[in-house]
C-alpha cells in the first residue's frame, strides 16, 4: 500500500494521532488520580495558552498539538521520564505522517512497493533442510507479533546466498515489497548505523526526504507507522549485533525480518523470539555438486579422487569451493590433480585460496571477524590454531589460554562469533580453514616463547590427566605417577574419558615428537597403553610406541628408551606383528640390566613370557617367567609377585604340569584379589580354567572361565572377552553341548572381527575341534 492509498484509507493515517490522543487522555486521568481531584479542562487550556476547544481536539485526536504546546501540556500533567519520551515519540510520528500525506498525494510516482532483493545465484546447491525451515516460517501467517529469523554461521559458509534464495522463493507472500540493506557488520568499512538504514528504508517506502525525521527515534517511529498493516520482507545482511538490528524490526505479524550474521545474536533470540537457523559447511555430496555446477561434471567424473581431495582441502566451505572453482575455470586445460598439488604444496593453505576481490579472499573475510574480537578472545583463537587435536575440551582451552576467568569470557565470545563450534557439551571444534588462518595469526602475532609456553601448558594438562585416568583403570604398578590431578571417580568414568580424548592424546604425542618436546611424547604414550590395549586400538598402540622410542632415542634417555622398546614389543606381540619383538625385548633387557634397573628388567622378562607364549615356545617362556619370579620374591612387592606367579602358572599349564600350575594360580589369584587387580584376576582365572580342562574337569573350567569373562566385560577388554568366550566354547563342546559351544564360538569370532584383530582368522581356522 503506497502513501496515497494509505491517506485515502483514512484509518491507517490517523492511527498515530489517535494513539497519541488516547495516551494523552490516560496521562490526564493519571494526573487526576495522583492529585485526588478532577482537572478543570478550561483552566488547563488556559495554563497551556490554548482555547478549550483546542485542548478537546488534542484529547480526541482531531488536532495535533504543536511542539511547544505539547511540552507545556506534559509539564502541567506532570509527565516525566520514560512516559514523557514515549509520548513525545508518538507526537513526532504523528506529525511526520501529517507532513508526508499531502506530499505523497502530490507525488503519485513515489515508490510504494520496493523490490530491493539482490539477484539470486544460478549455482545454488543443497541447503534443503535450512530452506524448508525458513520457507515454513515465512509462509505461516498465524502470527501475532513480529517475525524475525537469524541465519548465522562462520564467514564464507553461504548465509547470504541462502537468504537471497529464500527471499526470491517467498517474495509472493509479501506483496507490499522487499527491503534490503547490507549492515557492513564485518567488512572493510565501518558498520552502518541503524538510523542511516532507516532513512533509506523510509525513502523506499515513499517518504519524501524532507519529511523524514532527523532523530533516530523519529525515524524508527515513522518506519513502524509506514509498515503498519503491510506485508513486507526485510532482509538485513551481515549484521554485527542485536542492537544494530533491533531498531529495524517492524512490529507487524505480516512482515518478516531475515538477518544474516557471523555472530549468534542471542539477544534477538531471547528478547524478540527470533528463530535461529545455524549454517554449517557443505557435506561432501553437496560440495561436489557445487563444484560440478561451476566447472562442469565432466572434469569431476574424469578425476573423482582429485575432486574429493579438493572438497577436503576446502573443508566444505562454499566460499573456498567457489575460489577453487574459479581457478579451475581459469585453467580449463589443467588437471584437477595439479590444482590439488598446488593446494597441498604450501605451508599456508590460504595462499592458493586468495583472491583479488576482498569479499572473495578467505584471509580478508576472516580478518573482518578476527578484528572484531577482544584481546583475550583473539589470543585464544590464535592459540587454537596451534592446537593439534581434532577438538578440545573446556579444560584444554583453559590450559591453552593459561587463565580460567579470561578463558571463559573468550570461549563465549568465540562461540557467539561462530569462530568456534560447540559440537557437544564443553567440547569445541575449529573449522579447518579457520584453524589455518588462526595458526598464521599466531605465527605472526605471538612470540615463539609465547607459543611454546601455551603448548607446554596444554601438553602438561593432557599428560597429567592421562596419568590420573590410567591410574584409575590400571591402579597397580603404573609406569608413571604424576603430580596430584583430579582423577575420574570410577573405572567407567576413566575409560569414558580416554574414549573421548583418545584422538586428542594421539595428536598430542605426535605434536610433542615433532616439535622437540620429547618427554611429553613418551610419557603420554605410556599413559595411553592400557586403554589402547583394552579398547582394541592395536595399530594406534604400535604407532604411539614407535614415536616414544624415537623420542627417547633422540635425547638419549636410557630408561625411557628401554621402557619404550619393551612397550613397543608388547604392542607388536599383541597385534601379532612378531618380526622385531624378541630383538626389541633383548635390547630392552640388556639396557635395564646395564642401568641396574631391576624393575625394568622384571617387566621385560614378563614381556618375554607373553611374546614366547604367543609363539608357542613355552619352555623359553617359562625360563623368563622364573627369572621374573626370582626378581620379585625377595622384594615382596605384591603386584610384582602376583604377576610373576601368574606368568609361571600359565607356562606350567601349557607344559602339562597342572598341579604346580594350579598351586601357583591359586597364590596369584589370592594376591590379585587382595590388591584389587581385576585384570590380573581375569587373566589368572583363564589359566585356572586351562589347567582344569587339561585335568579333565570341564565343569570347573567353565566356572573359572565365566568368572574371567565377567571381569573382562567389566574392564571393557574386548580382546580378552573374546578369548574367554572361546575357552568357554571349548569346555561346553567337551561336555557335549554343541549348541552352546557353537553360539559362544561364533560370538568370540565376531568380537575379534569387530576389533580387526588377526586372531579372528586363526580362531576361525581352528574351529572347535
Amino acid at each position: 500500500m503506497d502513501l496515497v492509498r494509505l491517506e485515502n484509507s483514512g484509518e491507517n493515517w490517523s492511527t498515530p494521532r489517535q494513539h497519541l490522543a488516547a495516551e494523552l487522555t490516560n496521562a490526564l486521568l493519571r494526573a487526576e488520580r495522583r492529585l485526588g481531584r478532577g482537572l478543570d479542562r478550561s483552566e488547563l487550556a488556559k495554563r497551556i495558552n490554548v482555547s478549550p476547544a483546542s485542548l478537546y481536539a488534542y484529547l480526541n485526536g482531531t488536532t495535533l498539538p504543536r511542539g511547544a504546546v505539547f511540552e507545556r501540556l506534559l509539564d502541567e500533567l506532570g509527565v516525566i521520564g520514560v512516559e514523557r519520551g514515549q509520548l513525545t515519540t508518538l507526537r513526532d510520528a504523528a506529525e511526520v505522517i501529517h507532513r508526508v500525506a499531502p506530499r505523497a498525494q502530490a507525488n503519485t510516482a513515489a515508490p510504494s512497493q520496493p523490490h530491493q532483493l539482490p539477484p539470486d545465484t544460478r549455482h545454488f546447491v543443497g541447503r534443503a533442510y535450512e530452506l524448508a525451515r525458513l520457507t515454513e516460517f515465512a509462509s505461516t501467517r498465524e502470527h501475532s507479533a513480529a517475525r524475525v529469523c537469524v541465519i548465522e554461521g562462520v564467514a564464507g559458509v553461504g548465509k547470504s546466498t541462502v537468504a537471497i534464495r529464500l527471499g526470491h522463493k517467498v517474495k509472493d507472500f509479501f506483496p507490499d515489497g522487499q527491503l534490503y540493506a547490507d549492515l557492513n557488520g564485518f567488512a572493510a568499512s565501518p558498520p552502518r548505523e541503524s538510523a542511516d538504514v532507516l532513512f533509506s528504508f523510509l525513502h523506499a517506502l515513499g517518504a519524501p526526504t524532507g519529511a523524514i525525521p532527523t532523530s533516530p527515534a523519529g525515524r524508527m517511529a515513522l518506519f513502524r507507522s509506514l509498515m503498519h498493516g503491510r506485508r513486507v520482507l526485510v532482509f538485513l545482511d551481515n549484521a554485527r549485533s542485536s542492537d544494530q538490528v533491533r531498531p529495524l524490526i517492524a512490529p507487524e505479524p505480516g512482515c518478516l525480518l531475515v538477518v544474516t550474521s557471523r555472530n549468534r545474536l542471542d539477544s534477538l533470540v531471547g528478547r524478540e523470539g527470533a528463530v535461529r537457523i545455524p549454517m554449517t559447511v557443505l557435506d561432501p555430496p553437496e560440495a561436489i555438486e557445487l563444484l560440478a555446477s561451476r566447472i562442469g561434471p565432466e572434469r569431476l567424473v574424469a578425476e573423482p579422487d582429485a575432486a574429493h581431495e579438493l572438497v577436503v582441502l576446502c573443508a566444505g566451505l562454499p566460499l573456498a569451493l567457489s575460489v577453487v572453482a574459479s581457478r579451475a575455470m581459469d585453467r580449463p586445460d589443467e588437471s584437477l590433480s595439479d590444482l590439488v598439488a598446488e593446494l597441498r604444496d604450501t605451508d599456508d593453505r590460504l595462499d592458493p585460496l586468495s583472491s583479488s576481490d576482498g569479499d572473495m579472499d578467505l584471509r580478508t573475510v576472516f580478518n573482518w571477524s578476527y578484528d572484531a574480537l577482544s584481546p583475550s578472545a583473539a589470543q585464544l583463537f590464535r592459540l587454537l590454531g596451534l592446537y593439534p587435536g581434532p577438538d578440545i575440551s573446556r579444560a584444554g582451552c583453559v590450559a591453552l589460554a593459561g587463565d580460567l576467568e579470561e578463558c571463559g569470557h573468550a570461549l563465549r565470545e568465540l562461540l557467539s562469533a561462530n569462530l568456534l563450534v560447540e559440537r557437544t557439551r564443553n567440547r569445541f571444534h575449529l573449522h579447518d580453514l579457520l584453524r589455518e588462518y588462526a595458526r598464521g595469526r599466531a605465527l605472526q602475532d605471538d612470540t615463539a616463547a609465547e607459543r611454546t609456553a601455551a603448548m607446554r601448558r596444554t601438553l602438561d594438562h593432557y599428560l597429567r590427566a592421562a596419568v590420573a585416568a590410567n591410574a584409575r583403570i590400571q591402579p597397580i604398578d603404573v609406569e608413571e605417577r604424576g603430580d596430584p590431578f583430579p582423577a575420574p571417580s570410577t573405572y567407567a568414568d576413566a575409560m569414558a574419558w580416554f574414549t573421548v580424548e583418545c584422538d586428542v592424546l594421539l595428536a598430542m604425542i605426535s605434536y610433542a615428537h615433532a616439535n622437540g618436546l620429547e618427554s611429553y611424547a613418551w610419557r603420554t604414550a605410556w599413559a595411553c597403553m592400557v586403554f589402547l590395549r583394552r579398547s582394541g586400538r592395536h595399530a594406534a598402540r604400535v604407532d604411539t610406541q614407535r614415536l616414544a622410542v624415537s623420542a627417547a632415542r633422540r635425547v638419549g634417555d636410557g630408561v625411557a628408551l628401554a621402557t619404550s622398546l619393551r612397550m613397543l614389543a608388547d604392542a607388536l606381540s599383541r597385534s601379532r606383528q612378531s618380526g622385531d619383538v624378541l630383538s626389541l625385548l633383548s635390547d630392552a633387557l640388556m639396557m635395564f640390566e646395564g642401568l641396574g634397573d631391576e624393575r625394568g628388567a622384571f617387566r621385560t622378562h614378563l614381556s618375554f613370557v607373553r611374546a614366547l607364549d604367543a609363539a608357542g615356545e613355552h619352555v623359553r617362556a617359562l625360563e623368563h617367567a622364573e627369572a621374573a619370579l626370582r626378581l620379585a620374591e625377595p622384594k615382596e612387592v605384591l603386584p610384582a609377585l602376583a604377576d610373576a606367579l601368574a606368568a609361571t602358572a600359565r607356562e606350567l599349564a601349557h607344559l602339562g604340569r597342572t598341579a604346580t600350575a594350579l598351586d601357583r594360580s591359586a597364590r596369584a589369584l589370592e594376591l590379585y584379589t587382595a590388591i584389587g587387580n581385576m585384570e590380573g584376576e581375569a587373566s589368572i582365572l583363564k589359566v585356572v580354567g586351562d589347567a582344569e580342562l587339561n585335568c579333565g574337569h570341564p565343569e570347573r573350567a567353565i566356572t573359572a572361565y565365566e568368572r574371567s569373562l565377567a571381569l573382562d566385560r567389566a574392564l571393557g577388554d574386548r580382546y580378552w572377552e573374546a578369548h574367554a568366550l572361546h575357552r568357554l566354547a571349548v569346555a561346553h563342546q567337551l561336555l557335549g553341548d554343541s549348541h552352546t559351544a557353537r553360539r559362544l564360538y561364533t560370538a568370540a569370532v565376531l568380537l575379534l572381527e569387530s576389533l580387526h584383530h588377526p586372531d579372528a582368522d586363526s580362531l576361525r581356522d581352528q574351529g572347535l575341534s
